[in-house]
């Protein structure tokens, strides 16, 4: 299972999605463009000294978000892997890129659980699979509007009273992470409450010094990850489902809400 979060504003919500990556063993997945520096020192707090457990990922764009994991889903395929892979903690990189945590075998769009304030199938009768990837918006916005009429079927809802517009994506992320792993049937991390320390705790890490960029092709030769911050405020250009894989295109700016819809979910 990853989690994937497109173009988020708040570094401290990130920041809580890396602790929470930390304490599950599952990877976070960033689309740029981020709303902050990965060198921002909101976000390094709110991480606090777990950022050397957190296994992050940076794509430079939606398309090489989505090309990443294709060649995941192809490695998967190449070496054997079933529908659903081992832990997050498995994962390797190849040549200073990211591989997918969870090697699947399932095509991308199939594999996306698009959380969204605007309804769609109640979190707690969704049947996840281990292998599924959830997925957020960016705080102000949500998720395009293309993206969740394409996979319509694959919108997940936090109910919430009809006066209150959004969850804080944070608490979402960290509700509907464990209500999936625990639906699915992933193993849950193995503590038992007694902490003990990382080995490398004590290193004084930013996420830039454990972020990866992932294998798709706009994330290669791009600049230091540390500054994604770059374009900020803008949207990806495109947000492309393709129409034989039950999707649609979406252009820029067709996930912006009208003010009463704004919210984090």
């Amino acid at each position: 299972m990853d989690v994937l979060l497109v173009n988020p504003e708040i570094p401290h919500n990130t920041g809580c999605a890396a602790r929470l990556a930390a304490a599950t063993g599952v990877a976070l997945h960033l689309v740029e463009p981020l709303g902050f520096s990965l060198e921002d020192r909101y976000l390094k707090r709110a991480g606090l000294d777990y950022w050397p457990m957190v296994e992050l990922v940076v794509h430079a764009s939606w398309e090489a978000c989505v090309a990443h994991f294709e060649v995941g889903r192809a490695d998967a395929s190449g070496s054997g892997h079933g529908e659903v892979g081992g832990d997050a903690a498995g994962a390797e990189a190849k040549g200073g890129h990211a591989t997918s945590a969870t090697p699947s075998t399932r095509p991308f769009l199939e594999r996306l659980r698009l959380f969204t304030a605007r309804g769609g199938e109640p979190l707690f009768d969704v049947d996840f699979a281990a292998d599924d990837i959830l997925c957020f918006g960016a705080e102000s916005k949500g998720l395009p509007a293309g993206l969740l009429e394409g996979l319509a079927d694959q919108r997940v809802y936090v109910p919430v009273r009809s006066e209150v517009r959004s969850l804080n994506l944070a608490n979402v992320v960290a509700l509907g992470l464990y209500t999936a792993m625990a639906r699915a049937g992933v193993a849950m991390p193995d503590g038992d409450g007694t902490y003990v320390p990382h080995p490398e705790r004590s290193r004084d890490l930013f996420a830039a010094d454990v972020a990866q960029r992932g294998t798709g092709a706009d994330g290669a030769g791009s600049a230091d990850v540390a500054h994604g911050a770059d374009g900020a405020g803008t949207e990806s250009d495109v947000f492309r489902v393709d129409s034989g894989q039950r999707g649609l295109d979406a252009q820029s700016g067709a996930g912006a809400a009208a003010p009463s819809e704004r919210g984090s979910a």
